[in-house]
């Protein structure tokens, strides 16, 4: 493994952690019941399945 394999594999880390990271904070906020750019309500189902959801599935994409 030469230096660029190593900095390529510890960025991968990085961003893994950040990611879980963010994954374990946007789950432990309740979920919006009205979309934050557009303001439609988020169906139950959406807010069921995506703890901390905070955009509906128009906006999020």
């Amino acid at each position: 493994m030469d230096i660029a394999d190593r900095a390529q594999e510890i960025e991968r880390l990085h961003l893994m952690q950040a990611m879980a990271q963010l994954d374990r904070s946007t789950s432990q906020r309740p979920s919006a019941k009205t979309c934050i750019d557009c303001d439609d309500p988020i169906p139950e189902g959406r807010r069921q399945a995506l703890p901390g959801v905070q955009k509906c599935a128009f906006c999020a994409d």
